[in-house]
């Protein structure tokens, strides 16, 4: 190492996630990324590396409605106009001449077997594994969930339960209006003793077992959900997005906000097809899939690494998910079904990635300091790519703003490679930022910065 570096103030920076919220970035953590894609920390907490692959683990359906599963082994799809599962080797039929539109799949389990229901605000059906029931008493709505062995939907103003064990029958006395959501309701879910349902800016608990104890809790009127889809049981919590740019997690009583690093983009979700946003849980983290910007379509994926308060987005145009044991399924908006993670490329294709640093200030005229070294190490596997750009502005993301200072593609594995980094091109900068990317496998260890007076050494 260069002999510079033992007679510098030296820095090390272990990379974490993206944090937009302080823009442009002055006041984050040196470790903290205003700008990430592809990169996450599924290694190790303390390893910035590119993000799990995706390999196509179906034949491809053509217009993907509805996607989930059958007592968490069996993939089920609302294709178009027709239900289908997937039996290992290849999608078979379960029900034809469905209506075409969005649904969702549950199961609900009576003393007998387990049915798993399909509803998509007009058509509501049951399967039992060999037989198809028109739940003709139902509501139609597309929102429902089980809980304590009844069936609880959601409908404009309302919540209507099943009979005890009896998702078949539905008694006009099982019917609570919900007289303080602000607007039609748009969720609903269960968590520990009770049912919880939202509106666009309301949420709100139903505590109780049949009519005669039934109670509706207003717990905000300030508080909302974007959709169905996008409520997620995580970590014995659960998790949703809100319409005011905010994401919020709930364990009972008040929720609490937990989306303040990633404002920036939630702000920009697309609210005209908010409906389409949906989200899933697996290992440590949470996904959400949504339609950014102008995006009429899912077409972003923000992780939540929730142990570590870490927020990750990456590329993706997953329409729904789904899990079967610790495998997490995506749907795209054409039809593909991905295994999300598999390998260390996309079916073939390799992950292109980038993550832009905070911009830093040790280097200016008044600081009177020099950058002695600055060196990067990490693993890079033959065949990828990994280029380091320097930029003199604390602010823009494009070509434009930054310099190449180091490219390379090794023809052999490169493992905890320090990777000496050229820096002429940063000297006297007020601010510089840091980009790396590339295309490929790989992983970043830390960044180190050894800074010195000028005209001297400390």
């Amino acid at each position: 190492m260069d002999s510079s570096f033992a007679k510098s103030d030296k820095v090390t920076i272990i990379f974490q996630g993206v944090n937009t919220f302080l823009d442009p970035g002055f006041e984050i953590e040196d470790g903290e990324l205003t700008f990430v894609r592809n990169m996450c920390c599924h290694k190790s907490p303390t390893v910035l590396s590119v993000r799990p692959g995706r390999e196509q683990f179906t034949d491809p359906v053509t217009t993907p409605n509805a996607f989930g599963t059958r007592e968490n082994n069996e993939l089920h799809v609302l294709d178009g106009t027709t239900w289908k599962r997937w039996d290992g080797e290849a999608w078979q039929t379960v029900k034809t001449d469905l209506s075409n539109a969005a649904g969702k799949f549950l199961d609900f389990r009576d003393a007998s077997k387990v049915h798993t229901i399909l509803i998509n605000g007009t058509d509501r059906y049951s399967w039992d594994g060999s037989t198809v029931t028109n739940l003709t008493a139902a509501p139609t709505s597309k929102l429902c969930v089980a809980h304590r062995y009844r069936l609880y939907w959601a409908t404009d103003n309302a919540v209507q339960a099943s009979d005890l064990s009896d998702f078949k029958t539905y008694p006009p006395a099982n019917i609570m209006p919900v007289t303080n959501a602000k607007g039609s309701l748009v969720a609903i879910n269960e968590y520990g003793d009770h049912v919880v349902v939202w509106s666009p800016y309301s949420f709100h608990e139903i505590y109780g077992n049949s009519p005669d104890d039934w109670e509706i809790v207003d717990v905000s009127t300030d508080i909302g959900c974007l959709s169905d889809r996008c409520v997620v049981k995580h970590a014995s919590l659960l998790w949703w997005l809100d319409r005011n740019g905010a994401v919020y997690k709930y364990g009972g009583g008040m929720p609490a906000e937990v989306g303040h690093k990633i404002k920036k983009y939630l702000q920009n979700i697309n609210l005209k097809y908010k409906h389409l946003c949906c989200g899933a849980s697996h290992k440590n983290s949470i996904y959400w899939s949504v339609p950014m910007y102008d995006s009429t379509v899912n077409d972003t994926i923000i992780e939540y690494r929730s142990d570590l308060d870490r927020w990750y987005i990456h590329d993706g145009n997953i329409a729904q998910f789904a899990t079967i044991g610790d495998k997490l399924y995506g749907i795209t908006n054409d039809g593909a079904v991905l295994d999300m993670d598999s390998g260390t490329d996309d079916d073939g294709t390799a992950i292109e990635w980038e993550a832009i640093t905070k911009p830093f200030h040790d280097l200016s005229i008044d600081s009177k300091k020099s950058l002695r070294a600055l060196y990067v190490v990490a693993d890079v596997p033959a065949g990828s790519s990994l280029t380091v750009s320097g930029s003199r502005k604390e602010t823009g993301n494009g070509e434009s703003d930054f310099e190449t200072l180091y490219s390379f593609t090794p023809a052999n594995d490169l493992q905890n490679a320090q990777i000496l980094i050229p820096t002429n091109k940063l000297q006297l900068a007020n601010w510089y930022r840091l980009k790396f990317e590339g295309s490929g496998p790989c992983d970043i260890y830390y960044l180190h910065k050894a800074v010195g007076k000028r005209g001297g050494s400390f």
